[in-house]
């Protein structure tokens, strides 16, 4: 009996496996692939830092003819010199089914920091529907005194024909 419910399992496991494209990503199963960047905004500080938001998106049309696409946004952060001061990305995966529906597959969020007066903290991110988001505080210490905070919210939204904003 037990050698019966083992054999079913690794059938079952071997055909769902022959199914199912379990390498979805590979450069083999897509027709074509698309890549924009724009920027977004600039906001600018009194001491003549800024940060500048960026938009960049990735198409990818499976063979099925379903699309997954992909977004990242970046907030960069500079000081009056133009040297980068920290970068704050938030990544989305979105399975589209033009003029259908758009739902985000996964989300999740990175940051690095190259000037180490700043610190990071309260990351996170988290998706609903068509929307993703992540956030997070940049805080700038000098001594241990925090001189300059940054609150992050960066959002990715994709409607039903694929446009991401």
């Amino acid at each position: 009996m037990k050698k019966t419910y083992i054999f079913l399992f690794l059938l079952l496991s071997v055909l769902s496996f022959s199914l199912f494209k379990y390498d979805s990503f590979s450069n083999d199963n897509f027709l074509d692939t698309k890549l924009s960047t724009k920027v977004d905004e600039k906001h600018y500080f009194s001491n003549g830092s800024y940060i500048v938001i960026t938009l960049e998106t990735l198409e990818f049309t499976e063979l099925s003819n379903n699309n997954i696409i992909k977004g990242f946004k970046s907030a960069t952060a500079y000081d009056s010199k133009d040297k980068i001061l920290w970068e704050f990305h938030v990544f989305a995966s979105f399975l589209l089914n033009e003029g259908i529906s758009s739902l985000v597959l996964e989300t999740n969020y990175s940051y690095k920091i190259n000037n180490n007066k700043w610190k990071f903290s309260n990351g996170e991110s988290f998706h609903n529907n068509n929307v993703a988001e992540a956030k997070g505080i940049m805080k700038q210490k000098v001594l241990f005194i925090t001189t300059k905070t940054v609150d992050i919210h960066l959002k990715l939204t994709s409607d039903i024909y694929g446009n991401i904003t």
